[in-house]
């Protein structure tokens, strides 16, 4: 869950508020950008990426307070809104035996940095639990992938931290994903 003013850790933790209005800035940017883009290259040839991502990861799940890694079965779908700039939707779910199952649902936005390089950010929910008495958190994940770009197919390790109801969790792993 999101730290209220009460926290002492709630200057480390933004609103929901305060992180879907930054999210709303980021897109009008990001849709700015590739009007500006797009209009360009307009009379030049098609720009060098598909538009369109869809991968798939396998990856371990890992809190800072805890000893035990779990298992994490992933979805991202993303689109490129410009060379620099992509927006997607992912889905995780983290097989942790009786004491933790999760699904986690968020919105991706990606900057594009070099190469292969994806630096991340995402407001996350998370259900604990999802097939019985649930909880429901929202979070923040921060973290890169490297695509190793195969024609149209990719290979990326991945890093990311997720920071969910006071936790911290560390995801490590591999995607591999078909651009269309």
């Amino acid at each position: 869950m999101i730290a209220t003013s009460s926290n002492p850790t709630a200057m480390f933790f933004p609103s929901a508020r305060a992180l879907a209005r930054g999210l709303l800035a980021l897109v009008i940017a990001a849709t700015s950008a590739n009007r500006a883009v797009a209009q360009e290259s307009a009379d030049s040839e098609e720009p060098e990426y598909w538009p369109n991502h869809l991968s798939a990861s396998v990856a371990g799940t890992s809190a800072l307070e805890e000893e035990q890694t779990d298992l994490t079965l992933g979805l991202e779908y993303g689109y490129r809104l410009n060379e620099r700039f992509s927006i997607g939707v992912l889905a995780e779910f983290v097989l942790g035996g009786e004491q933790r199952r999760e699904a986690v649902f968020g919105v991706p936005i990606s900057v594009h940095a070099v190469a292969g390089l994806r630096l991340v950010a995402a407001p996350l929910a998370e259900l604990v639990k999802p097939f019985g008495e649930s909880e429901f958190n929202v979070g923040l994940r921060l973290g890169a992938d490297y695509e190793f770009e195969l024609g149209r197919w990719s290979v990326a390790p991945l890093f990311f931290a997720d920071f969910v109801d006071g936790e911290t969790l560390l995801i490590y792993g591999i995607a591999g994903g078909i651009s269309f």
